[in-house]
């Protein structure tokens, strides 16, 4: 497929935006687009949001307030089971917020723990994983840019008219 591809389809979509005709906005990527996204995806199909899916990344801990509501949920669910699932978080969120420093510490104590597990599983995942955890600002520099939206352009290209007309 990339021997089919024309030569001149690297070019930055920005430089040719100030002779755009805006009857024929682009709407679609470039075929060169596709292939290295493409190509980016075989190489690493984990990158980015799909990272959480892989099966050895490591779960984050509960929050104190989680612990708190996941401990407490079911007592009031039997206490009050006319109460909607809304009106029974907002009774459990104000008993957080009204529960006393020394009965919080134990749920932050708890989270402290586990966030330090955390941490720990985190970091030998990056070393078992280093492909996966690439940096978004590593991308190759052979790759186009994304295409702008057309109220980005239509945008930048209006700016630049009245910036012309209002120049001072």
């Amino acid at each position: 497929m990339k021997v089919a591809l024309p030569m001149k389809d690297l070019t930055k979509y920005k430089t040719s935006e100030s002779h755009l005709d805006w009857e024929k906005i682009r709407k679609f990527r470039t075929l060169t687009e596709l292939i290295f996204d493409a190509q980016d995806y075989i190489k690493n199909p984990y990158k980015g949001k799909k990272l959480k899916k892989h099966p050895d990344f490591p779960k984050k801990p509960l929050t104190p307030y989680f612990r708190f509501f996941m401990e407490k949920r079911a007592k009031y669910a039997k206490l009050h089971p006319e109460m909607s699932n809304l009106d029974l978080t907002k009774i459990l969120s104000k008993k957080y917020r009204e529960l006393p420093e020394k009965k919080k510490k134990k749920y932050v104590e708890d989270f402290g723990k586990d966030k330090e597990v955390f941490l720990l599983n985190m970091s030998k995942f990056r070393e078992d994983h280093p492909e996966l955890v690439e940096s978004m600002a590593k991308k190759s520099s052979n790759v186009p840019e994304k295409a702008k939206t057309p109220q980005q352009l239509w945008y930048t290209h209006e700016k630049k008219a009245y910036l012309k007309v209002h120049a001072g």
